[in-house]
């Protein structure tokens, strides 16, 4: 009889450190569904305001919208050409406050040209 090592388990209590994993895994593939989902936010709200994306930037403090964020919302620091060939930078925040991504909203705060 082939003999087992480690500890046996209850029903319902197999293989913790393999619902761990799959829960930590399962969390990885939301995170990169949303920043996914974000991006292609970001995209359209700048088809939609006649803006070419030129850079962006994952903010993981999120800028000027640190206070008043929730852990769903993604912030991206931007710099666009507008259609009259001015560049322009900012913060755009993604999503809904608990829905994040789920609902398509966007705000922006654009930074201060220094002149």
């Amino acid at each position: 009889m082939p003999r087992r090592s480690g500890r046996q388990y209850q029903d319902g209590q197999e293989r913790p450190i393999l619902s761990l994993c799959s829960s930590h895994c399962r969390g990885h593939c939301i995170n990169i569904w949303a920043y996914a989902k974000a991006k292609d936010i970001l995209r359209r709200w700048a088809g939609k305001n006649g803006f070419e994306i030129e850079g962006n930037k994952y903010c993981l403090f999120k800028g000027p919208y640190f206070w008043s964020s929730s852990g769903a919302q993604i912030v991206f620091y931007v710099t666009v050409r507008e259609q009259n060939g001015d560049r322009r930078s900012g913060w755009v925040r993604c999503g809904s406050w608990i829905l994040g991504p789920l609902v398509e909203k966007i705000d922006v705060m654009w930074k201060e040209l220094d002149e």
